[in-house]
């Protein structure tokens, strides 16, 4: 009886602060080893980009710096079951395991994320240009200089998420003469204040609502630029087709 309620006082513990059997193996096996996968193809992304011939176009500058950002948050993912795998690594429970989630894998992985959607709205304009030259026009910073840009607007955008968790722990007696400390990810006071959820709600609206509506509109002018385009080709091959025709003279 002891051992049993041993046992369930320090899984109910571990389940309250999110902890399962299921999502501890997840974290440690399959997620780190596509996690690795993942960086190692940016990686080889990156030197291909970096080694082709049209090395001062635009879009490759731009996916350049996509693959780093990429890369970024798949290496922070590697190291996911640092603070996510207790009930397999008991030492992933400690202060410094959410000192690692907390300041460094959440906003790592928050600004990398929103990098990378800022990152494919340039390319998205980039690809617009080819289409439609007063578009071209407005692009005036090089490709390096607005991806500079994009990243100052996502550190700014993202900047509240460095503040809005802090690590905290909760011992619970196990037994008459044992107890237990679990260590987990709380949230900051100032983040359950009310201007701390009005800035919150102000971050996710930009980042994750106007941002991707701006991307959904950009890709769908993509799409009719590009399909007027094979509109108007078909028609002049069509065009060029008939005068040649025309003036064969085996036809006249």
């Amino acid at each position: 009886n002891t051992s049993y309620y041993y046992y369930y006082t320090l899984d109910g513990l571990l389940t309250t602060y999110g902890s399962n059997w299921y999502l501890d193996n997840f974290n440690l096996y399959p997620f780190t080893l596509v996690s690795v996968v993942s960086f190692l193809l940016n990686v080889l992304s990156f030197v291909i980009f970096l080694d082709t011939a049209e090395f001062n176009v635009p879009l490759y500058a731009y996916l350049r710096v996509y693959t780093i950002a990429n890369a970024v948050m798949c290496l922070m993912n590697i190291f996911n079951f640092v603070y996510s795998s207790i009930r397999i690594l008991s030492w992933t429970n400690s202060y410094w395991s959410q000192v690692y989630y907390n300041w460094i894998y959440t906003p790592f992985t928050s600004v990398s994320y929103f990098y990378g959607t800022m990152l494919e709205v340039l390319i998205s304009l980039d690809r617009i240009s080819n289409f439609d030259k007063r578009v071209r026009g407005m692009l005036k910073l090089s490709a390096y200089q607005s991806c500079a840009m994009a990243f100052v607007v996502t550190v700014v955008v993202d900047f509240p998420y460095f503040f809005a968790y802090r690590p905290n722990s909760k011992t619970a007696m196990l037994s008459a003469n044992e107890s237990f400390t679990v260590w987990f990810s709380d949230t900051t006071p100032f983040a359950v204040t009310k201007p701390g959820m009005v800035l919150t709600f102000v971050v996710y609206l930009l980042r994750d609502v106007i941002v991707m509506l701006i991307q959904i509109v950009l890709n769908l002018m993509s799409v009719m630029l590009l399909k007027n385009y094979l509109n108007k080709k078909s028609l002049m091959h069509q065009s060029s087709t008939t005068d040649f025709i025309l003036t064969r003279p085996d036809i006249t």
